[in-house]
């Protein structure tokens, strides 16, 4: 049986993720967990093979097109190791989340490995700009 948490003791992540850096903790802290920066290291890698990966997942791909795969490096040890390839991609551009993909990975894996948490078992609140459209 599931155990129901009440009032004060909902262990809800809070995110908010700005141009410079994204900031996640625990709902009723004072201060986030994680404050890793809202810019990402992606290497995405074009090969004429099928992806061994994707082989189970996507049958229809025999005819060997060109795949695309992502490779995302969050945090600032990731981004500062050498990688010719890896393009430096930032999520937010004037307050508006403009990498949705990005975004998810960040978020994702700060979660996970900052916070030894999985955004499965907790309520998340994201916070989002005043300018913002509906």
């Amino acid at each position: 049986m599931a155990q129901m948490l009440t009032g004060d003791e909902v262990l809800a992540l809070v995110v908010d993720v700005g141009s410079q850096n994204c900031r996640i903790g625990w709902a009723g802290e004072d201060s986030p967990k994680a404050v890793p920066p809202s810019a990402l290291g992606l290497v995405e890698d074009s090969s004429d093979a099928m992806d061994v990966d994707n082989n189970a997942n996507n049958n229809n791909n025999t005819n060997g097109a060109k795949s695309s795969q992502k490779k995302w490096f969050v945090g600032i040890n990731n981004l500062s190791s050498k990688n010719e390839n890896m393009e430096i991609v930032n999520v937010v551009k004037d307050g508006n989340i403009e990498n949705w993909e990005g975004y998810e990975q960040l978020v994702q894996t700060t979660i996970s490995s900052r916070l030894s948490s999985s955004t499965q078992h907790h309520p998340i609140l994201l916070t989002d700009t005043n300018t913002s459209s509906p």
